[in-house]
């Protein structure tokens, strides 16, 4: 069942591609009539461009952070990287609900620092957020760990929801597609029961990005940042071949 927070939204914007038959009649088949003579079946082809979107709001969020470590050798630069990673681990723990694979090392780089005798180890973690309303908790967390640095949070729809907002942005598209044949057809004196989708092709997805929507931050967590959880958007669109007979 679809999620009741996704708004649906369609875009009435489906535009008329053009009629492939002048006015949609072209003789392709004969049925029998009466006394055995056979009678031309009209049968013409439409095809039309339709979009649909539907808005949701993004339940998870993915965070970037950049730890650091130095010291005098590389090994004690890898030392101390990996007591601040270790620190990282334990204050992550909570917000993936102990599943660690949310978790994962992005790059990780060693390197002799500029006019220093010291060396610098540093790598970048990313960390899916399952759940949005602890992103501010987890920023105000993140800050009290030395050396580590927030990079960018970003609010994301789940997998589950971008697969159940594409159906929608589909049905939707498929329902703007179907209105405006119609409304081509119907002037022609074409009825609608006369009317069959023929063929479809989707194209490529489009993932809006975060906009609007409300902050989150918890009354306890009074030192942590606000994040704005927004709403996302998802459309599809279509070309679909329809045939009819007059």
């Amino acid at each position: 069942m679809p999620d009741p927070r996704f708004v649906a939204a369609g875009v009435a914007t489906a535009l008329i591609v053009g009629l492939l038959v002048a006015y949609g009649l072209v003789a392709v088949a004969s049925a029998v009539g009466s006394g055995g003579a056979r009678t031309p079946a009209s049968i013409g082809y439409v095809t039309v461009s339709a979009t649909g979107g539907v808005n949701g709001y993004p339940t998870q969020a993915k965070v970037y952070l950049m730890v650091n470590g130095s010291g005098p050798t590389t090994q004690l630069a890898t030392q101390n990287i990996s007591l601040t990673l270790g620190q990282l681990n334990s204050t992550l723990y909570p917000f993936v609900g102990g599943n660690m694979s949310k978790v994962s090392t992005e790059s990780y780089n060693i390197y002799k620092a500029y006019n220093k005798s010291a060396y610098v180890a540093t790598e970048q973690v990313g960390v899916t957020v399952p759940e949005i309303g602890n992103v501010s908790m987890l920023l105000g967390a993140l800050s009290r760990i030395p050396n580590v640095y927030v990079e960018s949070t970003s609010a994301q729809l789940s997998d589950p929801q971008i697969a159940a907002l594409r159906s929608q942005a589909l049905a939707i598209a498929m329902q703007n597609a179907t209105a405006q044949a119609t409304a081509v057809l119907s002037g022609k004196g074409v009825s609608v029961d006369n009317v069959t989708i023929s063929s479809y092709s989707v194209y490529p997805y489009y993932y809006g990005g975060v906009f609007g929507g409300a902050s989150i931050a918890p009354p306890a967590a009074a030192s942590s940042p606000v994040f704005f959880s927004g709403t996302s958007r998802v459309s599809e669109s279509v070309t679909v071949l329809f045939t009819y007979q007059k």
